[in-house]
C-alpha cells in the first residue's frame, strides 16, 4: 500500500513538472511570436481618426426619441461633453449630436454625469470632428470580471487559479498573434 502511495506520488510530481514546463515553453512561445510578428502594412497609413477619448456629458441640451418599426428605441440629443482624457483636448467643453438605438430608453441615452467615448478625427482643413461612440462601460465590466475570478476560485480553488491561468495566457498568445 506504501509502495502504490510513493507511485501515485512520484506521478503526480511528474505530471505538475510537466504542466510547469508546458507553461514556461507557452511564455517563451508568447514571447517569441510578439518579437518576431511582421509589419502590417497599412498601419503606416495616415488616418483621419485621430484618438478615442473619455469625455463627461455636463448637460444634455436636447432630446427627442422615437420608437421604429421593430420596437427599438432610437434617441437623438444634443450633449454637451467634457474632455476628461489627457491629451490635445483635455478639460475642453464641447457640444455634439448622438443618435443611438438600442431596446431601451436607458440603455441608449446619455444623463448628466456619465461617460462617453468620443472620436475625434480631422477634416482636410485640420479642423477637429467630434463623435459620440458608446457609453463608457468600464465599472460593470470591472464587475462582472471581478465576480467571475471570485466565483471561480471559490469554486475550483487551486484548479480554478490553474484554469485563469491558462486563461490568461492563452488571452496573451491570442492578443501578441494579432
Amino acid at each position: 500500500m506504501t509502495s502504490s502511495r510513493s507511485t501515485h506520488r512520484v506521478i503526480h510530481y511528474v505530471l505538475e513538472g510537466a504542466a510547469v514546463l508546458l507553461l514556461v515553453a507557452l511564455a517563451a512561445l508568447i514571447v517569441i511570436l510578439h518579437l518576431t510578428r511582421p509589419e502590417i502594412p497599412y498601419s503606416t497609413q495616415v488616418s483621419s481618426l485621430e484618438e478615442t477619448v473619455q469625455a463627461r456629458v455636463s448637460s444634455v441640451i436636447s432630446e427627442e426619441s422615437t420608437v421604429d418599426e421593430n420596437g427599438l428605441i432610437m434617441v437623438f440629443q444634443e450633449l454637451e461633453l467634457e474632455i476628461r482624457s489627457k491629451g490635445e483636448y483635455q478639460g475642453q467643453t464641447i457640444t455634439v449630436s448622438y443618435n443611438g438605438m438600442g431596446p431601451t430608453l436607458e440603455s441608449v441615452r446619455f444623463r448628466k454625469g456619465q461617460h462617453a467615448l468620443v472620436m475625434i478625427s480631422k477634416r482636410p482643413g485640420g479642423q477637429a470632428f467630434f463623435q459620440v461612440a458608446d457609453h463608457v462601460r468600464l465599472g460593470p465590466i470591472a464587475l462582472i470580471v471581478g465576480l467571475f475570478v471570485a466565483l471561480t476560485l471559490g469554486i475550483g480553488r487551486g484548479k480554478g487559479l490553474r484554469a485563469l491561468l491558462g486563461l490568461a495566457l492563452s488571452a496573451l498568445l491570442i492578443g501578441g498573434c494579432i
